[in-house]
């Protein structure tokens, strides 16, 4: 059996429903294998399950809980990672101990005198026990002695508002920390003092301290603080929290701080600086948005994950997925103390209960190392539900899980090279030795991601870097004397290139600055060396089967790595130090050292000071051949089958604590001439012929060996990159580069002319694929299918359509039929008429002798004599048309109503204008300053108020503007490069900026207004930001508005609010492919704060060809209007959705005409009675009126005749067609010998009415007796 697994993303979860999708997994027997909850939904903090429970597969969810004991109410937690320490608020000291995943209460409860006010413990890897305690204005640090406490410091000290204690260690000593928190209040300025430590930093041991500026300081070697650099923010705002760590698996050169800021005027407290403490500075990163519905108490990460504690809850992220929280938990608001270990990823949580959770990425977990389990297949349902609201409604994945056998070689699919690709090819150069390099972290402005080719030819070094168009452009060209037999080029932070040439025993540096600056060294060992690396600090020296030797890059601080010191570090007096190979993850910038000592992995980091410290070992029961890292793989080789093959194993060390065995990967034939090489995507086995066999170590067992490849010659090197949209590895050989990419897509193409109605049409089609391993393994799959989501504007020729009639349909008087349009179309069109009509005058266009249009009006237009710019309906009343000098008012049957003159405020150009209720809202310019204008109508249009207010900033662009009662939305640029959103106060005349960094579109809207400024409103933002869309409530009253906190509800995405009725949200939801959908939320109240619910999708509205989708949406009784463009025109098209809740979903919405402009400008009008509308636009200087209607086709019909037949012509922007209807009259005819059964019922009627009648006059009358005389 052969595969292909399709795995569909769920672009949102709450888009799916009751739809499952479907997909396939294929473990095998002695693998484990991790399958990320990511890969499958997108959502923010979902919980998981699944069933049924089958053996060996479990799902992990982000807080996995460990043990759970009864607690106290804590104060103060400090831990040494066995044991902890707490303070109680009954004032009392409790010693935890936490051993094979339990948590014990560790010695008896000591109680703290009453005249103590203590606010921090701190336990120490001895179990020393410190606390600061304050009695009256005296400071006193009390060491707890078995069940008694010791005072070892005391001075008088003011109470502060809060105090911290910390131990740390710098190299060999070990120092208390200890910091006061108080406020002073100069003027007008508070200063708030803050500090930070990293606890046991092994590189780079500081703290921050933050006033007006961010401040570095470190120890120096006489023991003190010394402060060496200066970081300014580049932002006005208040920097209250901050977080430093260090990780060993990437940018291990500096360590690496995580600031919280929070700009009082924005109301802002979502965006982090993220910076490097590097060599004793400090430098920008990046900047980091995290969507919180509150500000963070505190904030916890390592290389891993960032977790926030805020009020009532904790909130996991995955590091560098921002945009999704993982998981979610709920704490007790005011008293829970939290402890996260960094190292082995374990949450304690003290409080009244005292619980241990493990973090993990949520995922589903099939692990099959330790039984082998037979062949079978099990159906399992994965659901996902937003925190506790239960698993209503919820999104749901169905999974078939089939269990393999290792020597099942039926589905073990092998791609060829039709994905290899040359992307540049080097002339007149031959390089013996080469590297591909990519920077990956860097303080360097501009590209972060610059790659660089450095080749060794003709005794130069020559360095290249990647331009646009897959170009390599030489940059360097260093001359050198000597033949190098090998070349490592690692980097640093700075961006400096670090090239080593070594030959036998020499070693030659070459360090390339930004300038381009060059400095040379070398050094030349007294010994052979086996090999050498170098890092972004330190060069390391393999002498085979004896010691490592480790210095820095100036050739000083030699540390040398034997046995006696691996033991020491291990404390394992029989451990074997017998070292072969050495790697290191050098893009990464990590401080890892793995060493390959023959029947075990040695795992080490090399410190700033080039020490080694321990991290762990992996034992193993074979000879390790080589060790190559795959990004946070490990992939040992070795022979195996009595060395005729050479078998893989792969090993996770993302947590390097505690590796652990993944799965094999199949073996292949071993020869001497075999080459192995790896780069951060894939792992390369080549043989002698050339052949290159690629894996991919995170795939499955039976699906990790990916490519096959077929070279002429030696591969040289390799480079996993991102970039450019697209993650691929490059490959050098023979003087080219060639891409290999890490996905394998099917790509279906539909035809468009395909022959389908109404519906979206369901897609059949049939693929079968064969295995290289074995060609008589066959999987066909027939009659796969998929819906297609056409975008209904592809006309077939011809359509031939038969409509059958009912009576319903005649008007027998008449002699005439009517259809609804839009019943007879299938398709999206701007213009239909009669195509056998041969008058060509604009009055018979749209009818003929037989047939004409119904509730048709052609538009009309009228000359812009006054220039006017824009166009504002106002409470879909009335059409406002302003330029910078008056308005003038219209009604929907382009009757002249007022106009206002306001040319006395000199305007030169008036931008933007909006409406709420009775009110138009423009912001209007002149030479020096820009102006919010509101004019107030009555409801005949007259105007009754008009309000002018400076706006203290000046616009370079307005995208949009929204007034909602006093609120005043800008989207606006002020430094032509970023759009943001301002909330500009028209009565004290301050604007803020509200929402984060720059958005591309925002909809607002206001959830049961009271319509009145002294009572409370709640409102809605949606943010579009980068194809990411947000939602932020608030609620307002009077002049005073709150935000709450920042949602993220979907990416790739615009959303426009059509309207709300109570807590139900009317969307409309655009992808940027230009698919709508409909849908309804709910605003749903959950605790701590009230979240947008998804209720339904009620229906959807294609795509407009590939037209660009602009978002500029109108709505008001059942009519939409969407704007798309085209080149300079922009198309303006009109949909009817009064009948949305009768279609069914798959049934999409089509657009029922459409209008051309000049101008991004309109405005619609709706009477919602007559069910018509009116749109307002500008064109070619005149003003067009667009009467938009339901349009009917009425025709007549002959008295003997059973059908009509009407022939229409359609057209769209994109094609055109033809309709060939043919109308089915039902049967009018009646029967001719009908008449007689009719008589005779009648008959029959009359005669049975006779006798009643007779009978009814005859029964009061009594018998008459007759005689007869003779």
């Amino acid at each position: 059996m052969i595969f292909i697994t399709l795995i569909f993303l769920v672009q949102s979860c709450l888009l799916v429903e009751e739809e499952f999708e479907h997909i396939s997994l294929y473990p095998t027997n002695g693998e484990y294998l991790e399958y990320s909850m990511r890969d499958l939904f997108w959502g923010d903090s979902y919980f998981y399950h699944y069933e049924p429970i089958i053996p060996n597969v479990k799902i992990a969810n982000g807080f996995n809980k460990i043990t759970q004991i009864e607690g106290y109410e804590f104060i103060s937690v400090s831990s040494n990672q066995t044991h902890f320490a707490t303070i109680t608020t009954e004032n009392q000291v409790l010693l935890y101990e936490w051993n094979n995943l339990t948590l014990n209460q560790y010695g008896q409860i000591v109680t703290i005198e009453d005249r103590y006010q203590c606010n921090n413990i701190l336990l120490f890897a001895d179990l020393e026990v410190l606390l600061d305690c304050y009695d009256g204005k005296q400071l006193y640090l009390l060491q707890l002695m078995n069940t008694s406490f010791n005072i070892v410091y005391s001075i008088q000290a003011e109470k502060p508002i809060s105090s911290e204690i910390q131990g740390i260690y710098n190299e060999s000593k070990a120092f208390i920390i200890y910091s006061q928190y108080y406020e002073f209040i100069y003027s007008d300025a508070n200063f708030h003092l803050s500090l930070q430590i990293q606890l046991l930093t092994k590189i780079n041991s500081y703290k921050l301290v933050f006033l007006q500026e961010q401040t570095l300081i470190y120890i120096s070697q006489n023991f003190t603080f010394e402060e060496t650099s200066q970081h300014n923010s580049t932002s006005q705002i208040t920097l209250n929290y901050f977080h430093v760590y260090y990780d060993y698996q990437a940018l291990s050169e500096c360590d690496q701080i995580f600031i919280l800021q929070q700009d009082s005027e924005k109301n802002r407290s979502e965006d982090y600086q993220h910076l490097y403490g590097c060599q004793n500075q400090l430098d920008y990163y990046t900047m980091l948005s995290y969507y919180l519905e509150q500000q963070p108490i505190q904030i916890f990460m390592n290389d891993e994950f960032v977790l926030f504690q805020l009020q009532g809850y904790l909130k996991l992220y995955q590091q560098e997925y921002n945009q999704w929280a993982i998981a979610q938990t709920e704490i007790n608001q005011h008293n829970s103390q939290i402890y996260f270990n960094p190292f082995n990823n374990y949450l304690f949580e003290f409080d009244k209960q005292i619980i241990v959770y493990q973090l993990v990425i949520p995922s589903l977990q099939i692990n099959l190392t330790d039984q082998q389990v037979q062949t079978n297949t099990y159906d399992i349902t994965i659901y996902a539900s937003f925190l506790d609201l239960g698993f209503n409604k919820m999104c749901s994945v169905q999974i078939s899980i089939t269990i393999l056998n290792k020597n099942d070689t039926n589905i073990y699919v092998i791609y060829q090279d039709n994905t290899f690709q040359e992307i540049f090819e080097f002339t007149n150069q031959q390089f013996s030795l080469a590297q591909l390099l990519q920077i990956k972290y860097t303080t360097k402005k501009g590209d972060p991601h610059n790659l660089y080719f450095i080749g060794i030819a003709k005794k130069q070094i020559q360095i290249y870097i990647k331009i646009k168009n897959q170009i390599f452009k030489p940059i360097t060209l260093i001359n050198i004397t000597k033949q190098a037999q090998s070349l490592q080029v690692p980097y640093n932070i700075y961006e400096t290139l670090i090239i080593g040439l070594g030959d036998k025993n020499t070693v030659y540096l070459y360090q390339i600055y930004s300038n381009p600056f060059q400095e040379y060294r070398e050094y030349r060992f007294k010994q052979h060396f086996s090999q050498f690396l170098i890092t972004y600090n330190c060069l390391i020296t393999l002498f085979r089967n004896r010691e490592i030797q480790i210095m820095s890059l100036n050739f000083t601080g030699l540390v040398i790595i034997d046995q006696d010191l691996i033991r020491k570090l291990f404390n394992l007096d029989d451990l074997h130090f017998t070292p072969i190979q050495i790697t290191a993850n050098t893009i990464s910038l990590s401080s890892f050292l793995f060493i390959n000592n023959i029947k075990n992995v040695i795992i080490l980091t090399i410190s700033q000071n080039n020490q080694p410290l321990p991290i762990s070992i992996i034992n193993l029961t074979f000879k390790i051949k080589q060790i190559n890292i795959v990004n946070q793989q490990l992939v040992l080789s070795y022979l195996c089958n009595s060395g005729f093959h050479l078998c893989f194993q792969v090993w996770n060390i993302q947590n390097y604590l505690k590796p652990f065995f993944v799965k094999n990967m199949m073996s292949v034939h071993y020869d001497n001439q075999i080459q192995i090489l790896s780069d951060n995507l894939f792992f390369y086995v080549q043989f002698a012929n050339y052949t290159v066999m690629a894996y991919n170590p995170y795939l499955p067992e039976h699906t990790s060996l990916y490519y096959q490849i077929e070279l002429s010659s030696k591969l040289i090197c390799t480079v996993g990159t991102t970039g450019e949209r697209q993650i691929q590895s490059l490959i050098f050989y023979e003087n080219k580069i060639s891409s290999l990419s890490i996905r394998l897509k099917i790509e279906l193409q539909v035809n468009q002319s395909l022959n389908f109605e109404r519906s979206y049409p369901l897609v059949t089609f049939n693929y079968s694929v064969t295995s290289l391993l074995n060609e008589t393994a066959l999987q066909y799959t027939p009659n796969q299918s998929q819906t297609y989501l056409s975008n209904f504007t592809y006309f077939q020729p011809v359509t031939v359509k038969t409509l059958n009639l009912s009576k319903s349909d005649l008007n027998l008087n008449e002699r005439t039929f009517t259809i609804p349009m839009d019943i007879i179309l299938d398709r999206q069109v701007s213009l239909y008429k009669f195509s056998d009509n041969q008058d060509n005058s604009r009055v018979q266009y749209f009818s003929n002798n037989l047939c004409k249009f119904t509730n048709f009006s052609n538009y009309s237009s009228e000359p812009n004599i006054l220039d006017f710019k824009l166009v504002t309906a106002i409470n879909n009343s009335f059409f406002v048309l302003q330029n910078n000098k008056e308005i003038q008012i219209i009604n929907q049957k382009k009757q002249f109503l007022y106009s206002f003159d306001y040319q006395y405020f000199k305007f030169s150009y008036c931008l933007k204008s909006t409406s709420f209720n009775y009110t138009l809202s423009s912001i209007c310019e002149n030479q020096t300053a820009q102006y919010w204008l509101s004019i107030t109508f009555d409801q005949l249009g007259e105007v009754i108020d008009k309000n002018i207010s400076l706006i203290p900033n000046r616009f370079t662009n307005i995208s949009k503007i929204i007034n909602l009662l006093t609120l005043n939305f800008i989207l606006g640029s002020l430094n032509q490069l970023d759009y943001q959103v301002y909330l500009f106060n028209s009565t004290s005349g301050s604007i803020q900026q509200i929402g984060y960094k720059s958005y591309q579109d925002i909809s607002i809207a206001l959830f049961n207004s009271s319509i009145d400024i002294n009572l409370e409103n709640l409102g809605i933002i949606f943010y579009v930001q980068e194809g990411i869309v947000n939602y932020q409530l608030f609620k307002f009253r009077n002049n005073l508005i709150e935000f709450w906190g920042i949602h993220q509800l979907m990416w790739k995405s615009h959303y426009t609010i059509l309207y709300i009725i109570y807590n139900q949200a009317f969307l409309i939801i655009t992808n940027n492919e230009g698919l709508g959908q409909l849908v309804v939320f709910n605003l749903t109240p959950n605790n701590k704060f009230q979240l947008l619910k998804l209720e339904s999708i009620i229906a959807t509205i294609p795509a407009y060809g590939n037209l660009q989708q602009i978002p500029n949406f109108a709505y008001s009784n059942g009519f939409l209007i969407r704007q798309f463009q085209q080149e300079n025109t922009y198309i303006i098209g009109f949909y009817n959705i009064t009948q949305i809740f009768k279609k069914k979903l798959e049934e999409p919405i089509l657009m029922m005409g459409s209008l051309n402009s000049i101008s991004y400008e309109y405005a619609l009008i709706t009477n919602k009675e007559n069910q018509n509308a009116t749109c307002l636009a500008f064109r070619n200087g005149s003003i067009i009126f667009y009467p938009i209607n339901t349009i009917n086709l009425k025709c007549h019909f002959k008295k003997h005749k059973d059908t009509v037949n009407v022939n229409l012509s359609c057209l769209n922007e994109i094609s055109s067609g033809l309709y060939d209807l043919t109308f089915q009259l039902p049967d009018l005819q009646t029967s001719r010998s009908g008449w007689i059964y009719s008589l005779i019922i009648i008959i029959i009627i009359q005669l049975i009415g006779f006798y009643i009648l007779i009978k009814y006059r005859m029964k009061n009358i009594g018998y008459i007796n007759t005689q007869i005389e003779i």
